[in-house]
């Protein structure tokens, strides 16, 4: 698993006027962004059917073995 975070440069105050969020970061703190797990790509396809969802396509980068994959509901 690896995880990924953003780091602030500086202090700041960000608006997500979307959400009616104001944010506030000082110098050097980091926020949480995703978690990304490695799976092969035939199990990722069958760990989303079996949650109910229909693979339709997966992309792969066969340099870097990272793969998308879409699902429908």
């Amino acid at each position: 698993r690896i995880e990924m975070h953003l780091r602030s440069r500086v202090a700041q105050k960000v608006r997500i006027s979307a959400l009616g969020l104001n944010l506030s970061f000082q110098e050097d703190e980091t926020i949480f962004t995703e978690s990304s797990y490695k799976f092969r790509r035939d199990d990722i396809c069958a760990i989303g059917e079996k949650a109910g969802w229909k693979t339709v396509r997966q992309w792969t980068d066969s340099d870097w073995g990272f793969a998308e994959t879409l699902f429908v509901a």
